[in-house]
Order: C-alpha cells, then structure tokens, then sequence
C-alpha cells in the first residue's frame, strides 16, 4: 500500500532519495515474485489488481521497461473477471489516462467514481482538463471534495486554480 501511495500515480512522491532508492528495490522483488504467480490462468482477481498496481508503480518509478504492458495484460483480465470493481476500473482509467487515452480513460474513472473510489474524481478532473472540459473538471473536482471532506481546503485551492487557467490536477 505505501508504494501505491507514493508511486502509483505519476510523477512518484518521496521525500528523498533513501525512500525512492528503498521503494525502487521493494518494488523489483515485489514485480518478480506476483508476476510469476499472475502468468498463471486461474489468477484471481485480487492477485491481477495487486500485479497491476505494482507494475504500474514499477513503471512510474521508471524501473520496469515492459510493467506498463504487463499491467494492460493484468489489467484486461481483471476487468474481464469482475467488471463492475470499483478498484479495477480505477486503475484501468488511470493506466488510459496516463498513456494519453484521456477520453478512452473517462468511462472506466467514473464507473470506478460511481462504485465509491473517492481518488477517481481526482482523475477525472485531470483527464477533463487535458481534453478541454473544465466545467466537467470542475464538477469532478466539487464532487472530490464533497466525497473526502477531509481534503476540501486542498480541494478548494484546486478548484481556484482550475478556474483561472491551470490545467493540471495534483493533490498536495
């Protein structure tokens, strides 16, 4: 989980180079021990979600030249085994959105957005805005932060900005 939360999303949050270095070695042992067990055709669902969220960090991090393939590989099986997930359409909108699909992602971030995966509003304001619908970025933004009240001074901000211009979406 704390890779996921550091690295899961691009670009990588650390607070140094110890922790990136640390996260970078946790991550290679992690890839190689769930690939070997997800090559297997009875996977199940939770073990494909793992191998693409660690795979997806791999390649975030920069360290696995083929983990973003593997993890569209894990990726289609998991949605196949259990298409509703909230979780899995999280991260297949997110793995679209980041490779440039931003319409392609949109579908799957508000399935996942539907199904309570707070985070997937946070995606969906930036795939909004990388196609040019800031209204619908600003919704999905509002809708975050009705969702994580926790988070609604940081939200806000976003908010603030997205209205003068920015066009990108990251959480502090």
């Amino acid at each position: 989980q704390y890779l996921v939360e550091k690295a899961g999303n691009y670009p990588p949050r650390f607070t140094d180079r110890r922790e990136r270095s640390q996260a970078e070695n946790d991550t290679k042992q992690m890839v190689a021990a769930i690939d070997q067990l997800v090559v297997q055709p009875n996977a199940s669902f939770e073990l494909l979600l793992r191998a693409v969220q660690l795979n997806q960090v791999a390649r975030n991090l920069d360290i696995g030249a083929q983990s973003a393939v593997k993890a569209g590989v894990y990726m289609r099986r998991a949605i196949t085994l259990n298409p509703e997930n909230a979780a899995a359409n999280y991260w297949y909108g997110t793995m679209l959105t980041e490779g440039g699909g931003f319409k392609e992602g949109i579908p799957y971030l508000n399935n996942a957005a539907k199904g309570g995966y707070k985070k997937a509003y946070l995606g969906l304001a930036q795939a909004y805005l990388h196609i040019d619908q800031r209204p619908n970025a600003l919704s999905a933004l509002e809708s975050y932060s009705i969702a994580v009240p926790e988070q609604q001074a940081a939200t806000s901000h976003l908010i603030e900005e997205v209205r003068a211009g920015k066009t990108t979406v990251w959480m502090p």
